[in-house]
């Protein structure tokens, strides 16, 4: 049953959101289980990369027109940027300044560069990474940086990245911590003008935790598409995750149910 907490959320995330919507319309870390609650946009979805950690489910419209994929937190697994330039003849460029590569290097239509997402030593904006190699054309951003996230999307200039960025997708850690809640909302609050989430998934390697009698995965990938390319947006009460498109990241463990979804 909807209660007066998600039709906020369908105002603040819907067509209609307004500057006057934007202030009136802020949320807290008490509303983080409600954040979580994906929107159909009537775009059909894509699962890339492999059927197991490192795969992650998309807008197919996302992959179709970005003019290139940025990747950052490659770690040593590059299935899911391989399949991209594979099937979509895009290039693709990885980021990663913890893997101590000496160097840029090019293979298979994929451009790695050892620097990471960011203000830290040896980070920069995905803006001066653009910038950098010519891409003016919308892209697609892949994000798994294990934590640094949530530094990023506090500080990001989301006008500028939504000139920018056609979507993306990031995993998003420590949920159990009140602290990453409170900045969970404050990102949400952030991206709300800009973005509308329309896929989660629980990572299984990640643990769970109990909130309120429900049980929540502590690490979760979320998937979100630049509004200006949405002309639709209803309640999406599909059950997660998804059969024929969501598998566990970890295969030895069944795939993490997200039935707390079902109480928004």
């Amino acid at each position: 049953m909807e209660n007066n907490l998600f039709n906020r959320l369908k105002n603040f995330f819907g067509s209609s959101t307004t500057e006057e919507t934007l202030i009136t319309h802020e949320f807290t870390h008490e509303d983080f289980i409600t954040l979580l609650k994906p929107f159909n946009i009537n775009q059909n979805k894509k699962r890339l990369g492999p059927n197991e950690d490192g795969g992650y489910v998309v807008s197919e419209f996302l992959l179709e027109n970005c003019s290139a994929l940025f990747t950052y937190g490659v770690g040593h697994d590059t299935r899911y940027e391989e399949e991209f330039v594979r099937t979509y003849n895009k290039p693709a460029y990885l980021f990663d300044h913890t893997l101590g590569w000496p160097g840029e290097f090019e293979r298979d239509g994929m451009k790695f560069i050892p620097e990471g997402l960011g203000s830290a030593e040896n980070c920069k904006d995905v803006f001066e990474h653009c910038e950098r190699f010519n891409i003016t054309e919308p892209i697609f951003l892949k994000v798994d940086v294990e934590g640094a996230e949530w530094q990023y999307f506090r500080e990001v200039d989301v006008k500028k990245m939504k000139d920018l960025v056609m979507g993306f997708v990031m995993e998003i850690h420590w949920l159990d911590s009140l602290d990453h809640r409170k900045y969970l909302a404050e990102i949400f609050n952030r991206l709300g003008p800009y973005f509308v989430l329309n896929h989660v998934h629980a990572n299984s390697w990640g643990y769970n935790f109990e909130h309120n009698g429900m049980t929540i995965p502590s690490i979760m990938e979320l998937s979100f598409v630049n509004r200006k390319y949405v002309t639709k947006v209803e309640v999406d009460n599909s059950d997660y995750p998804v059969e024929g498109l969501d598998h566990s990241n970890n295969p030895n463990v069944p795939d993490v149910k997200l039935d707390f979804l079902k109480s928004v």
